[in-house]
């Protein structure tokens, strides 16, 4: 399987790649939100910071829906706000992940996103 962390922190970004990496997923990443609808329709699952362009910016959500994108999406954000998490979901994201969450948090949402069942 492969994902699509797109995260403008190079540091969080390789967090997220070896994550992802360690559970078997082959990952691709961005740094912003150049080319997240192309890449996005090659993957099977998008692991995506939604503040990835100020705090609380929905842009990269707001683009995937926009484009009728429907890779599953996980959305994190260091912004720990309800309207946010409803706002990401309203947007087409199976999940909102808290940033400071526990990795297994992270990697079950991952599991669910790209479940048979979904």
């Amino acid at each position: 399987m492969r994902a699509l962390v797109a995260e403008g922190d190079n540091r969080a970004r390789r967090v997220l790649r070896w994550l992802l990496e360690d559970d078997g997923f082959a990952v691709d990443s961005l740094a912003d939100d150049a080319g997240l609808v192309s890449a996005a329709e090659q993957v099977d699952v998008v692991v995506v910071d939604i503040g990835m362009l100020g705090s609380g910016d929905l842009t990269a959500l707001e683009e995937l829906h926009a484009a009728q994108v429907h890779t599953p999406v996980v959305a994190f954000s260091s912004t720990v706000q309800p309207e946010l998490r409803v706002a990401a979901e309203m947007l087409g994201a199976t999940s909102y992940v808290p940033t400071m969450a526990e990795p297994s948090q992270l990697r079950h949402a991952v599991e669910l996103a790209t479940s048979p069942r979904r």
